[in-house]
């Protein structure tokens, strides 16, 4: 707990490992109460079937980070497996991920970055 009696994290173990099977299994808190970080773990691995494992947030909620995992490694099907925001909402960079492994897929980019009002910094292969 924090000072001012809040809650700072709660995790779920399952045989000494991180695992839950229907929700988050660690949320850290910041200190105001807001969640900051959400984490969802199958057996001490990030992995969350069909959505993002990994969301943090800033202090004032809005979306941060969202990562996807399949068995502890960065992966998502046909879409990017890691998506970073400026604290607006609009994505700052994306990055195509498969198994762990950073590439692009069916004629992709693997990262695109992108200035604050949403226009298109940069492509990489």
């Amino acid at each position: 707990y924090y000072e001012n009696g809040k809650i700072c994290y709660k995790i779920r173990y399952i045989n000494g490992k991180k695992h839950c099977n229907y929700d988050y299994a660690f949320i850290l808190y910041y200190e105001n109460g807001q969640i900051n970080i959400q984490k969802w773990y199958i057996n001490g691995k990030l992995h969350r079937d069909n959505d993002y494992a990994l969301i943090s947030y800033y202090e004032t909620g809005q979306i941060h980070l969202k990562e996807w995992y399949i068995n502890g490694n960065l992966h998502r099907d046909n879409d990017y497996a890691f998506i970073l925001y400026y604290e607006t909402g609009q994505i700052h960079f994306k990055k195509w991920f498969n198994n762990g492994i950073h590439y692009c897929d069916n004629n992709n980019y693997a990262t695109i970055g992108y200035y604050k009002n949403g226009k298109i910094k940069y492509k990489e292969y």
